[in-house]
């Protein structure tokens, strides 16, 4: 903190490795900086379960820091993890800043991509951009032809919840088999999107 909040950084501290979770989970961080040596969870396992969480950006940046040995077994390690960087003691605070300089404007650069996407990566249906710009599109040509024009938005509910699973990775599960269910059964005409974290909607053209 002492080196980011000169350089113009927001800090939001986490003593835990339980804290570092639940609060890169809710705070949707623009990058992490974990201690290998957390008192609960160590920060190569932190950094594989964020990597492996659907909620959070498989963009972050995450750099892991020891005060420990940080040869290359634990490199490697940090590397596997999900990890960016893994630096050691001493630490080099104006070779961090540009480090951090470099990787936030990639994240950036990727969440503006994002951003202009017209596709959910969850479900590779069409987001709520996308289905707003085809359905411009199809009504324009419903209209055109006077062809009848059919929607339907809906939101499917699990019938029981997975073991373990929490309610926001019980939705997940289902957007995705919502989305495999209607890459094989949706009509090519039809525009098929996701319109928020568990509603859908379809826009059929030459449908009453």
């Amino acid at each position: 903190e002492s080196i980011l909040g000169p350089s113009g950084y927001s800090v939001v501290r986490a003593y835990t490795g339980q804290q570092a979770l639940e609060r890169a989970r809710t705070a949707h961080p623009d990058l992490i900086i974990l201690d290998a040596q957390m008192p609960d969870i160590h920060g190569f396992e932190i950094c594989r379960m964020l990597r492996s969480d659907p909620r959070f950006s498989a963009t972050t940046p995450i750099v892991i820091t020891t005060s420990g040995p940080s040869g290359r077994t634990q490199r490697l390690e940090a590397y596997r993890a999900g990890a960016w960087e893994f630096l050691g003691q001493p630490l080099d605070g104006e070779a961090l800043l540009l480090k951090l300089g470099t990787f936030l404007q990639c994240k950036l650069e990727v969440d503006g991509l994002r951003e202009e996407s017209l596709l959910d990566p969850g479900t590779g249906l069409y987001n709520m951009r996308g289905l707003s710009h085809r359905a411009h599109e199809i009504g324009a040509d419903a209209f055109r032809r006077r062809d009848p024009l059919a929607c339907v938005v809906f939101s499917p509910e699990p019938e029981g919840t997975d073991a373990g699973d929490s309610p926001d990775e019980e939705v997940q599960r289902i957007a995705q088999q919502v989305g495999q269910l209607f890459k094989r059964a949706g009509r090519s005409s039809d525009a098929i999107g996701r319109l928020g974290h568990a509603e859908f909607a379809v826009i059929a053209p030459a449908t009453s």
